[in-house]
């Protein structure tokens, strides 16, 4: 079953997305992506040359390695700061800028190859919000096309130390009467998988989303438990104990401990010929 997870400040309707990137060093935000499994995953299985969307890209943790990777990816956010920051450190031919919102965009009908959703959906409270973005990237994909969500789980690490540490917190919060504002949904794998199922969809594979070593998001992303694993205040890089834990957790299966899950999927009413 999903949970909130709640901040104590309230979110900027105007500025989605932005406290994800804000202040981040770009380079090292950058080199992340070359160590997530769900990139190896896809550059694996879906090689280039191909028309990509990147639907929430941010500064460009994504677009930008696709880019040189010689795919003619598409970049569209909300957050026209985002945009200009990755104009500021590359350009390429066949890497285009859109500032746009996710549930408009200004594309033609089945204009895509594949469309990716890189941790964009949880941040929807309202499941209509959500199920209106879902149905606006299937419109613009391709009759063939893919489209990869990946979207925080719950793992056993997040179930039995981060939950019951939120809600605590969240009925401290309530006690003293803090408000609280929600930032995002964390779920489970069968859960998300039905949301996708509904809107028209079929999950033909599944990945999950992580960072290999040294880094990961499973045990270093998550507090109170990232301050016994993370290697002082760098985002997501694991110490050594976090790296072997979280590298037994993993092996023994990445539901264990993986931050996300990525769901690969297709129109349902497209076969195969």
């Amino acid at each position: 079953m999903k949970y909130k997870i709640h901040s104590k400040t309230a979110k900027n309707t105007n500025s989605r997305g932005k406290a994800y990137w804000e202040g981040k060093d770009f380079n090292e935000h950058l080199k992340l992506t070359y160590h997530q499994t769900s990139y190896l995953y896809f550059t694996k299985n879906y090689p280039p040359p191909r028309k990509v969307l990147d639907a929430g890209c941010g500064i460009g943790r994504w677009v930008i390695p696709l880019a040189k990777a010689n795919y003619d990816i598409t970049g569209i956010d909300i957050e026209g700061e985002a945009l200009d920051t990755i104009e500021k450190h590359y350009s390429a031919g066949n890497l285009s800028l859109v500032e746009g919102d996710i549930f408009n965009m200004d594309f033609k009908d089945n204009t895509f190859d594949i469309i990716l959703s890189m941790g964009v959906l949880e941040h929807f409270e309202n499941p209509n919000l959500q199920k209106n973005a879902i149905m606006e990237h299937i419109r613009v994909l391709k009759e063939e096309g893919i489209l990869l969500i990946t979207i925080p789980q719950i793992s056993f690490v997040r179930f039995f130390f981060h939950a019951p540490y939120r809600k605590l917190l969240s009925l401290v919060r309530v006690f003293k009467g803090i408000k609280h504002h929600f930032v995002r949904y964390y779920y489970g794998q069968g859960e998300f998988q039905k949301i996708i199922e509904k809107c028209e969809l079929k999950v033909i594979d599944i990945v999950y989303d992580d960072l290999i070593e040294p880094y990961n998001f499973g045990l270093t992303i998550d507090y109170p438990i990232n301050r016994l694993f993370r290697e002082g205040n760098i985002p997501f890089k694991a110490n050594k104990l976090g790296n072997k834990v979280f590298k037994f957790l993993w092996n023994i299966h990445p539901k264990l401990v993986c931050g996300g899950i990525g769901f690969i999927c297709q129109k349902k009413h497209f076969k195969k010929s």
